[in-house]
């Protein structure tokens, strides 16, 4: 078991799983998500302390991963016939396999948007696509 501090629980990256759309990833190479809110800061006359106030939520989500032909990217980039493009769901399945089993479900929903298709040397072919969140995220733990 690894401690750090007062946790006991760590999640090792090996027992991921990433899906998009519903479409496992085989071999998802690195996610990143982030959001929150913005904080507007205000100057306040005779202190130098400002009021902060919350603004709009934002955030993104960047997969990349070994280009796989299971899942078709086109059909989730390109605008629907109201000129939309569709939201997708992305799931990020963390287990921890120390102490006491549990595994963390992220679900996140998105607009996907500028794919990529990095062919490299060596024959490797990585894709990448990131999303602009249409809602916050939300996780379940079981």
């Amino acid at each position: 078991m690894t401690v750090y501090g007062g946790q006991t629980k760590v999640v090792f990256v090996r027992n991921a799983k990433v899906k998009i759309g519903g479409t496992e990833l085989g071999v998802a190479k690195n996610v990143n998500a982030r959001w929150g809110n913005e904080v507007y800061e205000e100057e306040v006359i005779a202190t130098d302390i400002p009021i902060t106030g919350t603004g709009r939520f934002g955030g993104s989500v960047d997969i990349e991963y070994l280009y796989c032909t299971d899942l078709d990217l086109t059909t989730l980039v390109n605008p629907g016939a109201d000129g939309q493009i569709p939201e997708t769901t992305i799931t990020e399945e963390l287990k921890d396999t120390q102490a006491t089993p549990k595994t963390d479900t992220w679900t996140f929903k998105a607009r996907l948007n500028r794919p990529e298709i990095l062919g490299r040397a060596g024959g490797f072919v990585i894709a990448r696509v990131t999303g602009v969140l249409t809602a916050r995220p939300t996780r379940a733990q079981v």
